[in-house]
């Protein structure tokens, strides 16, 4: 006989399985009273054989797929995926700092790098222009406000003018 029941401390409702013991195991693997734990990584969540189903649904710890590749990983894992690993999805260029702003998918970057080279050798040329001048002395500046105010100026200044190539160049 099966000593399966239906819940630990419950009712005390019991498989009604009867058959010969070398039988035994192979019933076990089928048996709706058997509690099992979930398979899913990280849950421990224990129950009847027959809820299971449902119990995974619906289960946290339940493997997602990734938006951009389809990979289907844990919860826990999907989001180090998509920020480290999965070749679809989109990442900003290496030149993003210099102000390219395409977002390549992780797979294509050195690719998106040697297409964009002279878009890219532009930014850095506007930017370098825009430091040196920055860091060349001025005798016109009288005071630390003043500095600061025209500092800000040429850096806002130099942003606009990379926005605008990074425009051109993309269009």
């Amino acid at each position: 006989r099966c000593v399966a029941t239906a819940e630990e401390g419950g009712a005390g409702e019991r498989c009604g399985w009867a058959g010969p013991l070398t039988d035994y195991p192979l019933h076990l693997k089928r048996c709706e009273f058997v509690r099992v734990e979930c398979s899913f990584v990280g849950c421990s969540h224990v129950c009847r054989r027959t809820e299971m189903a449902r119990h995974q649904e619906n289960c946290e710890h339940r493997p997602l797929p990734c938006r951009f590749c389809g990979a289907v990983l844990p919860p826990q894992e999907l989001k180090v995926h998509i920020e480290e690993a999965c070749p679809e999805a989109p990442v900003p260029c290496l030149l993003a700092c210099c102000g390219c702003e395409v977002r390549p998918r992780r797979r294509e970057q050195a690719d998106h790098q040697f297409r964009a080279a002279d878009s890219h050798a532009a930014l850095i040329s506007t930017l370098s222009a825009r430091v040196a001048a920055i860091a060349e002395p001025t005798d016109w500046i009288l005071d630390e406000a003043q500095a600061v105010g025209v500092l800000t100026r040429m850096l806002e200044a130099a942003i606009d003018e990379v926005s605008r190539n990074s425009l051109t160049a993309q269009g």
